[in-house]
């Protein structure tokens, strides 16, 4: 799609863009599709979060490995004895 300038003046509506709409079928639809819609794009949304929220357990859960395994290795230096 290509970009297209437009100058509007706000002291003009006539020179307000007209939008690409087709009105017969935006007067055409009715409450229950709109709402179907909303239902629709609610239930993706809930996927999309749900996607997310997995994708960063798997990633938290990796890093928790890949230091514990560092450390398995290299193990933290203990703190200094106190002399009596």
């Amino acid at each position: 799609m290509s970009t297209t300038r437009v100058m509007v003046d706000p002291d003009d509506p006539p020179t307000f863009p007209e939008g690409r709409i087709d009105p017969a079928r935006v007067d055409g639809t009715r409450e229950a599709e709109i709402a179907a819609q909303e239902r629709e794009d609610e239930a993706e949304a809930l996927q999309d979060m749900a996607r997310y929220r997995r994708r960063v357990r798997r990633r938290s859960r990796a890093q928790k490995r890949n230091k514990c395994v560092r450390n398995v290795g290299n193990p933290a230096p203990s703190a200094p004895e106190k002399s009596k």
